[in-house]
């Protein structure tokens, strides 16, 4: 069974790079940076 600390400690970093890539989206950032926050996701 999976601590569900844990699985909210990771669900929340997830969802903080999801939010940074969205930022990085809205901004107009360089796509070269897109493609490096998505390296990161994976």
């Amino acid at each position: 069974m999976i601590d569900s600390k844990i699985l909210r400690t990771r669900i929340k970093d997830e969802l903080s790079k999801i939010v940074d890539f969205l930022n990085c989206y809205l901004r107009g950032e360089n796509v070269k940076d897109i493609k490096a926050i998505l390296e990161k996701i994976d």
